[in-house]
């Protein structure tokens, strides 16, 4: 019976020699020739369990209903809770559920618990080190907030969430505390999510030398959902799977300029086909930052480094950018763009104030028509020299004018790259403002280049042009190769 702690005779049964108890989801019990009986171990009453008062379970515990902690209580689990699916736990505001060292919460039918714990606002849930808790199916943990309150996940150094299916998730509308040295994850098919409704929407709480680390089975599968304007990051590594932005100005940010960012193989998305204003991945110039292989479409920004706080270059490998109104946009110091390709984008890369020499887009390619960048490169009012090498820029729309566009008092360094316009009133480079241009070999490079346009090169108050024995071809479709006029030399 339930919460018997005695066999009690009940009716129907022969008496009998019992020669094996199983004990699965079911009570299976095998007799000397009389058959095989059976009956449900996983009973579900509506009834709930109230916890009002501080109490601690110290030996497994099995639930038959909802389990409900109120009245400012602490709930402390030291070995098994066992809770059936259609069982619900809620953590009521000023009270709390620990999980303390060892202890595991699971299914009570099967292994894993397909039902849902909600920390309400107020509440808590704590989970110590080696604590476990085991979801899957539907499974969840809802960690609630209202206009006053925040429900609150504590997740200690150690602590292990198992979400086993693809919808099994922890959505976090409250706050997460992740305690210092912790690594906040989890293992299995799942996901995280952030929801709250505020903005900012400041949720994550580190400490010292605390992380996050989501992995996925490949850029489709979702780790993360990104329900909120923005998810404040502190360390983290996400590796192989999906991010969904699901708000309309979803954002991914370092939390601050020392936070290390680590991302393989992720891909940035709403999941759409068409574009919305959600603003991709924000960094500061972060000293330990690895963008590798990693995909972002429809949106405002891809990738957004605002360069000043952090003063690191910032390098991204092997990425695409697809459909984005900024594939990449730089502020201050320098960036490393290489292996990249940019398709579909307003702006593949915008880079302003450049302060540090040495920005390279290298082995980059821009895609052609259809899928054409508008302006395809721009790199304005700078003062750190450019390298574009072995880049492959083609039909930037007509209208843009310029395939790349770029003024400042700096030195563009144009070696092995293809540059094509269409247009009968194009140009394919644009230096302006001071800007220096070198596809020489008298430098430490050659130049082979081949740049299409109406005009291949326009000059607009430049500094100079030195493109002496460079092996440069230069398509004319219109009346000049080079056009206009540079500094260095004044009549």
């Amino acid at each position: 019976e339930q919460n018997s702690t005695t066999w009690n005779k009940l009716s129907g049964l022969p008496d009998m020699i019992i020669s094996k108890i199983k004990i699965l989801p079911e009570i299976v019990v095998a007799t000397f020739g009389r058959g095989i009986f059976k009956t449900s171990y996983c009973t579900y009453n509506s009834t709930p369990l109230v916890v009002n008062t501080n109490q601690i379970w110290s030996s497994d515990k099995k639930l038959f209903s909802d389990l409900i902690i109120d009245n400012n209580s602490t709930l402390t689990i030291e070995k098994h809770l066992f809770v059936p699916d259609a069982a619900t736990i809620t953590v009521k505001n000023g009270s709390t559920l620990i999980l303390n060292e060892n202890s595991i919460l699971q299914g009570a039918c099967k292994e894993y618990y397909e039902g849902s714990i909600i920390v309400e606002p107020g509440g808590n849930l704590i989970l110590k080190n080696n604590s476990t808790i085991k979801l899957a199916g539907n499974g969840n943990i809802n960690i609630k907030d209202n206009l006053t309150n925040n429900g609150t996940l504590n997740y200690y150094p150690g602590a292990n969430i198992i979400l086993n299916d693809v919808n099994t998730n922890i959505n976090i509308s409250g706050t997460l505390n992740i305690q210092p040295y912790a690594n906040f994850t989890f293992s299995g098919n799942g996901y995280i999510k952030f929801s709250n409704p505020n903005s900012p929407s400041n949720n994550i709480i580190y400490g010292s030398g605390s992380s996050i680390t989501l992995t996925g089975n490949g850029n489709n599968d979702k780790i993360l959902e990104i329900a909120q304007e923005t998810v404040y990051m502190p360390n983290c590594t996400l590796f192989n799977g999906l991010v969904y932005m699901q708000h309309q100005y979803a954002r991914m940010q370092a939390a601050n300029e020392t936070s290390t960012i680590y991302l393989s193989n992720v891909k940035f998305s709403p999941l759409t086909s068409y574009r919305t204003q959600h603003r991709g991945l924000q960094v500061w110039g972060n000293q330990n930052c690895t963008i590798t292989n990693c995909s972002f479409e429809n949106g405002q920004y891809g990738v957004y480094g605002y360069l000043t706080y952090g003063g690191t270059t910032l390098t991204i490998t092997g990425c695409t950018f697809t459909n984005n109104t900024y594939g990449m946009w730089i502020h201050d110091k320098s960036f490393y763009a290489i292996g990249n390709t940019f398709t579909k984008n307003d702006y593949g890369v915008y880079a302003e104030y450049t302060s540090f020499n040495g920005s390279k887009i290298e082995d980059c390619y821009f895609t052609g028509n259809p899928d054409r960048n508008k302006y395809p490169i721009r790199y304005i009012n700078c003062d750190g020299s450019l390298f574009i090498e072995n880049t492959q820029v083609y039909d930037a729309d007509a209208t843009s004018f310029y395939s790349i566009n770029t003024s400042g008092n700096y030195a563009l360094k144009l070696y092995c790259s293809t540059i094509s316009i269409p247009g009968s009133s194009t140009y394919a480079l644009n230096l302006a403002n001071g800007a220096n241009l070198i596809m020489s070999t008298h430098t430490s490079r050659s130049g082979y280049n081949s740049i299409t346009a109406a005009a291949p090169i326009r000059l607009t108050n430049a500094y100079n042009l030195n493109i002496d024995y460079g092996y440069n071809y230069l398509s004319k479709s219109g009346g000049y190769h080079v056009y206009g006029n540079i500094t260095a030399y004044p009549c």
